[in-house]
């Protein structure tokens, strides 16, 4: 519904890139009313949490990752802080439901890394990253 002065206020939430409008159909002596287009652009939320953050040297860091919206097939893939740069240590795909999982082993030697779940964008959606997930290397 309008206010008083006509305006209207709703909440979206497109799953997609794309360009949008608002149209409002003919009612009564109205004519049909179409906004001017909007482009919108979308990132996946990343989300990424790992099975645990302290892991003995020779082990598996295993992450769950879900995207939010979730594209079947959208590639995903684990990152290992180095430096300056981040660098795939693993890579992989998610379901319909924008879930997947992410394995890789851990650096030999003992102390503090920081891995991060990317998604790549595609033609539908941006790329976005997670938070960073801090590892320890034990033993």
């Amino acid at each position: 519904p309008t206010d008083a002065n006509g305006a209207a206020a709703f909440t979206v939430t497109p799953t997609s890139n794309g360009t949008y409008q608002v149209v409002v159909p003919p009612a009564d002596n109205r004519l049909e009313g179409v906004s001017v287009p909007y482009a919108i652009s979308v990132q996946s939320q990343v989300n990424a949490l790992p099975k645990q953050v302290r892991i003995p040297r020779g082990g598996k860091l295993v992450v769950k990752a879900v995207l939010v919206p979730g594209i079947d097939g959208q590639r995903i893939a684990l990152q290992l802080h180095k430096g300056e740069k981040w660098k795939n240590v693993a890579t992989g795909s998610v379901n319909a439901k924008g879930r997947g999982r992410l394995t890789a082993d851990v650096p030999d030697a003992k102390g503090k890394y920081e891995y991060r779940v990317v998604a790549v964008g595609t033609k539908a959606i941006l790329a976005n990253a997670s938070n960073v997930i801090p590892i320890r290397v034990t033993r």
